[in-house]
């Protein structure tokens, strides 16, 4: 398993992974790399090989971004995911449809994220989209969502 993200934010998760004395439950290879630069010569030069069938899980990541970053950052793992490759992020609301104050103070670093279309956009690319709404995934856990959402869980085969 590949684990690319900042540099500073991997020496926390070392950090707190080590006070805690946690064993990974599989080869872990960390890659500090910013993922709005050019993320995957990192990745190959940790021994990423696309020719294999890959699966990306970004998680808790695009919506910090610029749209223009967060669609590029999809379109590089696009370019190095071999047929049966996987893709899965979230998909949020936006910010205008989000209007608790608990939320407010994370809210305010979004940056747009995929933006609208991305399952559009990335059926164009050559992926097989499944969005689930975040509301049906809580309710089939028995956990009634607090209000309607546009927000949900981006699931990609190749």
């Amino acid at each position: 398993m590949f684990e690319a993200d900042l540099p500073d934010l991997l020496e926390v998760k070392e950090r707190v992974l080590a006070e805690i004395g946690a064993q990974p439950q599989c080869k872990r290879i960390v890659v500090p790399v910013d993922l709005r630069d050019d993320w995957l010569s990192a990745l190959s030069g940790a021994g990423f090989d696309p020719a294999q069938p890959t699966a990306w899980l970004v998680e808790g990541l695009l919506v910090y971004l610029e749209t223009s970053d967060a669609r590029a950052l999809l379109t590089t793992a696009s370019s190095a995911s071999a047929t049966g490759s996987r893709l899965s992020f979230e998909r949020s609301a936006a910010t205008r449809d989000v209007t608790a104050m608990d939320t407010a103070a994370v809210t305010s670093l979004w940056r747009g994220g995929v933006g609208d279309g991305v399952e559009q956009w990335l059926a164009a690319m050559g992926w097989t989209v499944i969005v689930d709404n975040l509301g049906d995934v809580a309710s089939a856990y028995g956990r009634a969502p607090s209000r309607s959402t546009t927000s949900g869980f981006v699931r990609a085969t190749r």
